[in-house]
């Protein structure tokens, strides 16, 4: 066990692997550049080891996580992003984050900071708002990394409040919360989310929906606008009387308006214990909530009512499906099939997933009802939103 050196850091630093203990927050100020994963021979970032982030770390892993020695009142985020820092001048590329306990981002906590959290690894942290990552405000671009096994009241894995991330290539698995969002809540966020998986995540257990992701918008005026591309939904699941097991939105607040895009996506075996095992979406009276949906499947799914599919049925409710697949009676939407998608359950190395809380990606087999059923590419879903050219296997 070693301490992490902070202030004398250069501009730019390469950190070798290694066990870095924490007994206090370390700050990742603007225009701190922090490179992980190093053996301690190489002379450049190019000559670095590959790394693949995962909930399994070795060796040759650069590990920065709470010192043992402290009590559980001792709160603090293991790392805390700096005030205005950006994701063009400020880096976090490379580490594993893990066992930070804090009120809020166990594992990294950034208020009004934009930095670029790049090929981490944010494992076993506790917040009781955002168990690995709690970001309020700014928008920080979070690009491969794995957010595993974190727990939270709100948003175990992240929690996005008046935030607008970016998020793509991640991972979030096995994170769980008492409230909502087990791999992820966004509150009054504007969160673009792509090429993301969801698996095993788990909600509810006091209150609260939303399995996988949990969005809300609240108070009055709000507004936000989700976007959720090429993403999967695996084996997420709500405790008793909670809705949503791969996602649930949910419009609050007078005159809030929550907008939720969701393209080339696929929710395959997730649950809920009440309405909408793939996903649900609900709105008080004075709000409006806009769920579109396109070129998704949606398989296999299960709850006690709405199966793949629910929503409270208010006029403000609005749901449109369309050019999708969707297993069992759902009878709204425009061009839906039920038929079946044939998929091909994958892990992250494209290998066959041993059990649905694995898998990273769906592909589809020949005869797959998802065939050429989809909306031509560049079509114009919503504002700014384009059916993409790639699918979810690139």
């Amino acid at each position: 066990m070693v301490p992490l050196f902070e202030y004398e850091l250069p501009q730019s630093s390469r950190v070798a692997n290694g066990i870095y203990t924490r007994t206090a927050t370390l700050s990742l100020d603007k225009g701190v550049r922090m490179y992980g994963g190093f053996s301690g021979t190489e002379k450049a970032l190019a000559e670095r080891p590959s790394i693949t982030p995962d909930a399994e770390f070795t060796s040759t892993d650069t590990i920065i996580s709470r010192d043992a020695s402290l009590v559980s009142t001792d709160k603090f985020s293991l790392i805390t992003g700096g005030t205005d820092a950006a994701s063009a001048d400020t880096v976090l590329d490379g580490f594993t984050v893990m066992g930070g306990i804090a009120q809020r981002g166990g594992g990294m906590y950034n208020d009004g900071s934009s930095p670029s959290v790049v090929n981490c690894s944010f494992i076993a942290n506790h917040g009781n708002e955002g168990g690995g990552m709690y970001n309020l405000g700014g928008s920080p671009s979070i690009r491969s990394c794995t957010f595993a096994e974190n727990d939270a009241s709100q948003g175990g894995g992240m929690n996005n409040s008046y935030s607008s991330p970016t998020i793509t290539g991640s991972v979030f698995s096995a994170n769980h919360v008492f409230g909502s969002g087990g791999g992820m809540t966004n509150f009054n966020s504007s969160s673009k989310v792509s090429n993301c998986a969801f698996a095993g995540n788990s909600a509810g257990d006091i209150s609260g929906n939303g399995g996988g992701v949990y969005n809300q918008t609240q108070y009055e005026n709000s507004k936000a606008k989700l976007i959720f591309t090429n993403c999967t939904f695996s084996a997420n699941t709500t405790a008793a009387g909670r809705s949503g097991g791969g996602m649930c939105n949910e419009g609050r607040g007078t005159n809030a308006v929550l907008s939720v895009d969701v393209v080339n996506c696929t929710f395959a075996e997730n649950n809920a214990k009440n309405n909408g095992g793939g996903m649900y979406n609900i709105t008080t009276t004075s709000s409006n909530l806009h769920t579109n949906i396109a070129n998704s499947v949606f398989y296999g799914n299960s709850a006690t009512s709405g199966a793949e599919i629910g929503s409270d049925g208010q006029a403000n409710t609005h749901v449109t499906v369309t050019n999708c697949v969707v297993s069992g009676d759902y009878t709204g939407g425009t061009n839906i099939t039920s038929a079946d998608p044939k998929l091909i359950a994958l892990d992250k190395n494209l290998k066959t997933a041993a059990n649905s809380a694995d898998v990273y990606v769906y592909a589809i087999s020949s005869g797959s009802s998802a065939l050429k059923f989809g909306a031509p590419v560049g079509t114009s879903l919503s504002e700014g939103v384009l059916v993409p050219s790639d699918d979810q296997t690139g």
